[in-house]
This record gives structure tokens, sequence and C-alpha cells, in this order.
């Protein structure tokens, strides 16, 4: 079976949260025996107070500045999550990456479902993503970018590695719509353009 990469495009921190927990111990005090043939003595320890188990702050996100450089690096890091995904078939790498907003992203973290599901892998994949041109909206928490993305030509394998399909090498353009949330960058947008002719 022959597959053309561009229809498993598509694309992806959730982030992870922390427990901490803190202990308390207790202390037994043994009382001493009384000595034979003396009087009664009440005996007063003074405790000395245990401190109360006090609970780690929690560090706080990175924010991320918002600004062109950190947004070419996160569409840069994307791309390699989603091909860490395709040579593994994990939907893992990608996960939390993108908006609800951005539908080939939805359908690029379904496929790396079904190849989890199925056991299904790309193991020779690689690709290259190049953000090579941006423009700001009128929103200046919205940048849209231009990236020239590749992918070699290899197989795809299941559990047992045998081959089960092949792709081709590909180039092509890829539209990426990035919003910044006050924190960090998203993908909130994308959608495959025209094939890059190779000179």
């Amino acid at each position: 079976m022959r597959r053309n990469h561009r229809s498993h495009l598509a694309g992806l921190i959730a982030v992870a949260g922390m427990m901490f927990v803190a202990g308390c111990t207790a202390t037994e005090q043994v009382a001493s025996p009384t000595p034979p043939r003396t009087p009664a003595v009440t005996l007063s320890a003074s405790a000395t107070p245990t401190p109360a188990p006090t609970t780690p702050e929690p560090e706080p996100t990175p924010t991320v500045e918002r600004n062109r450089e950190t947004a070419k690096q996160f569409i840069i890091d994307y791309f390699e999550a989603y091909e860490e995904g395709l040579r593994t078939g994990s939907p893992e790498p990608v996960a939390g990456l993108s908006s609800r907003n951005c539908g080939k992203c939805a359908a690029a973290a379904a496929e790396l479902e079904d190849l989890a599901v199925e056991g299904r892998r790309w193991p020779t994949v690689t690709t290259s993503a190049i953000p090579y041109a941006s423009k700001e909206s009128e929103d200046p928490s919205v940048l849209h970018w231009e990236i020239d993305y590749s992918v070699n030509q290899g197989d795809e394998v299941d559990r047992s590695g045998a081959v089960t399909a092949s792709w081709g090498a590909d180039r092509f353009i890829v539209y990426v719509t990035l919003q910044h949330d006050g924190r960090r960058w998203w993908i909130d947008g994308m959608a495959t353009g025209a094939t890059i002719s190779e000179k």
C-alpha cells in the first residue's frame, strides 16, 4: 500500500501537575517507673513543639516570551514531536501542543492514536520543518507562519516489524497560525499548501 504523507499531517503540553505530600511523625512518651519507698512525685515534661508540616510551593510554569524567535522554535519543536510520534507509534509527544481550533492538529493526534492502537509505526521517518516567513495579525498575540516541510521516503511497520505500507518523499508548504495565551504558544490553525519542487 502506498500512502501520501499529507494525509497523515495534521497535529499537537498538557501541563503535568505535581502533588506534594507532607508527612508528620508521632513521638511516644514512656513514663519512668516510680522508685520504691519514695513519695509519689509529679513529673512535668516540657514537650518540644513539633513544627507544622509545610507544603512546598509548586514552581510556576515558565512564561515564554511572545516574539518571533520563540514562536519559530515552538513550530520546530511541534514538528519534531510529531515525527517522534510517527516513529514510536505514540500520541504522547504531541499531547497538549495545539488548541481545539486546529482541526488538522486534531487529525494528526487521531492518526497517532490509531498507530498506537493498531501497533503501527514509521520507524525510519525523518522530517524537516523550516519556518521561513511570518506575518503579524491585528491581534498582537497571533502570528502566521509559512513552513517549508519535507519528509523522506520510508516504510510503515506493524508490531511484528513487517512492512505494511510505504510512502514517498514529499516537500510542501505548511501554513501555521500560532496563538500566545500570555504564558506560552499554541498551534491554533494549520493548512497544507503547494508542493515545493526540488531544483
